[in-house]
């Protein structure tokens, strides 16, 4: 048996228990849950505020009903503790109501339904490996702009990247605006060979959000020396898609504040053409 909740303010339908996560969060008027997934809602702008856990990057949520402030989103955590939060909705107590379970009645939570993509279906094309120890990267297919400089010269722009690490969540200043990145690592020597985008905070750049930046100096085509090993026959990268509850950006200094459970800000030392 569980519960399902509505707006306090105009019973509008948002939750049930089912996408409950944890009951063990506080915000701006007492107790608050996170929620996996929520309906029937709007967003505000993207927000960075600091909180017991850390910077987070933020918007508030508000009812798809009478527009009334209930909670907010993660849109980004500062570390990988805290990433489960990401894409989950904090929802404060004072704002719904809880009734018994769904009847027939209730509007579905509404799902985005995503295109399934299998990458088998292409050629790979040219095959891009670490210069270090020639472990395979990435390939042709998933190049999006060749038109980047990083730190030794020229760069690529992939839109994925296999056996790689990340490093930890930074704001730098580059010539298109700030960005959220991580530097990227090949997994196999941990040479740095370039960074990943996980959130820009110009419009105009969103479409660099999940894609990773790999140096040519750091790169190598696989099969240009002898004794390269093959790519493997199953690949797994790690690939954060981009938000689709953009709108528009501000930062405001407000504070939540969260029961459950820093990133520091770096100078850029490289450049974009475009």
């Amino acid at each position: 048996m569980g519960f399902k909740y509505h707006c306090a303010n105009c019973q509008v339908y948002l939750a049930d228990t089912a996408a409950i996560m944890s009951t063990n969060f506080n915000g701006v008027t007492g107790q608050a849950y996170l929620f996996k997934t929520v309906s029937n809602v709007s967003y505000g702008a993207l927000t960075r505020r600091e909180m017991m856990t850390g910077n987070h990057f933020v918007r508030d949520v508000f009812c798809g009903g009478c527009k009334e402030h209930i909670g907010w989103l993660y849109e980004l955590a500062p570390t990988d503790h805290e990433k489960y939060k990401e894409g989950c909705t904090v929802l404060e107590c004072a704002h719904f109501n809880e009734s018994d379970m769904i009847s027939d009645d209730d509007p579905p939570p509404r799902e985005e339904k995503l295109l399934e993509e299998n990458p088998e279906d292409e050629p790979r094309g040219e095959l891009y490996g670490c210069r270090a120890c020639f472990t395979y990267i990435t390939c042709a297919r998933e190049l999006t702009s060749s038109a980047f400089t990083g730190s030794t010269g020229p760069a690529i722009l992939f839109k994925r990247a296999w056996n790689v690490t990340h490093g930890d969540l930074r704001e730098r200043e580059m010539t298109t605006g700030l960005h959220v990145v991580r530097d990227v690592h090949c997994g196999s020597c941990t040479k740095k060979l370039g960074w990943m985008y996980e959130l820009a905070l110009v419009n105009s750049q969103i479409y660099k959000e999940g894609q990773v930046i790999l140096e040519n100096a750091n790169l190598c085509r696989i099969g240009e020396k002898p004794g390269v090993p093959l790519p493997p026959k199953f690949e797994a990268s790690r690939h954060r898609k981009s938000s689709r509850h953009r709108k528009s950006f501000a930062r405001k200094p407000r504070s939540n504040s969260e029961s459950e459970s820093s990133s520091s800000s770096s100078s850029s030392d490289f450049s974009e053409i475009h």
